[in-house]
């Protein structure tokens, strides 16, 4: 089962898990262009999906909120087209379901994909900014893995 977990937005990042082993993480580091990746080799593996559903916030002045949607319809627009499922899930639902109550605060997400993945932290696979692609696909692994069983 091969599981890719996406946090949209320009500082975003797409996660791999395989039967609950992190393999790999990729920030799209601003570049539009690095939302090819979560499309890179679908073909081979048969992925699912889980990308964090979003909203612009009013605090966003218009350039902002524009550009993050631009990212996010970008991302879910590039899972879409492989023509593997797609699960939308609100970062409240993935965060409960998991077990971990951020309330915004990107540090408790952070530290709980450390407790998670702590040999993939110590290799520095993810950070501060890529810890929520991890926790989604954390949330979408083990939402498959009810859905077998």
């Amino acid at each position: 089962m091969y599981i890719i977990g996406i946090d949209p937005g320009k500082t975003g990042a797409a996660a791999y898990i395989t039967d609950g082993e992190l393999k790999s993480v990729f920030p799209f580091r601003g570049e539009i262009s690095n939302c090819r990746l979560i499309g890179a080799g679908a073909h081979y593996n048969h992925p699912t999906y889980f990308i964090e559903r979003v909203t612009a916030s009013p605090q966003m002045g218009v350039v902002s909120a524009f550009t993050f949607g631009k990212w996010a319809e970008a991302v879910e627009c590039t899972a879409t087209l492989t023509g593997y499922p797609v699960h939308m899930v609100r970062p409240l639902h993935w965060q409960s379901s998991i077990g971990v109550y951020a309330a915004g605060d990107k540090n408790v997400l952070f530290d709980h994909a450390k407790k998670l993945y702590p040999e993939q932290y110590a290799k520095k696979m993810f950070n501060k900014a890529t810890s929520d692609a991890v926790l989604i696909a954390y949330y979408g692994w083990r939402f498959m893995v009810n859905q077998e069983g």
